[in-house]
């Protein structure tokens, strides 16, 4: 039995086709003169400066208090990082590469800043659970993880993934070596030899 249509809400197209929201390539017609922050040439091109200013900002009073709160409701450091680097692009800090090159030292940060605090079980990964690493683990084991995870939303982030879908590499056996085969690798561009 075929389903009859329904009668379109006049009102509700009008909203849609006349809404508040951006035309499309309306950035583009922007005026040159009054650029948006991050259209403009950065305030950071080297890392170090850049981690000097992450720095301040994460000590400042006002902001290392929400820190705390943050580290202590189990927010993900990863997370934290993350979002505090995209504002910091937004405001025309930093360039997207810069952005990930600053994301390890970072969360290193704000480890080391809660570690001070003393703020036990924090959540690194949002996957993870505080004591998926348990407390018996060593600090290398701990650090090796958090490279491994690092580089795993370094990865996602390039490739276009999303946070949400990073999970932290699991461990796995040494694989054994491949043996090397030769081959003769011919080029699409030489001639039949025959």
């Amino acid at each position: 039995m075929a389903r009859q249509p329904q009668p379109m809400n006049m009102e509700f197209i009008e909203q849609v086709a006349t809404g508040p929201r951006p035309i499309p390539g309306q950035s583009l017609t922007n005026s040159p003169d009054a650029p948006l922050p991050f259209e403009g040439p950065t305030k950071f091109v080297e890392l170090q400066p850049a981690l000097d200013h992450l720095f301040i900002q994460l000590t400042e009073d006002g902001a290392l208090k929400n820190l705390e709160g943050l580290l202590s409701e189990k927010y993900p450091v990863s997370l934290i990082a993350e979002q505090l680097l995209f504002a910091g692009f937004t405001e025309g800090l930093w360039n997207p590469d810069l952005m990930l090159l600053l994301l390890e030292p970072t969360i290193y940060m704000i480890l080391s800043i809660a570690d001070r605090l003393g703020i036990k079980d924090i959540v690194i990964d949002e996957n993870e659970t505080p004591d998926e690493y348990g407390e018996e683990a060593d600090p290398e084991t701990k650090v090796r993880k958090m490279q491994d995870a690092t580089k795993a939303f370094i990865k996602a982030k390039t490739m276009g993934g999303q946070m949400s879908k990073m999970t932290a590499p699991r461990e796995e056996a040494p694989a054994e070596a491949p043996v090397e085969q030769e081959q003769k690798i011919r080029s699409l561009l030489s001639r039949e030899e025959g």
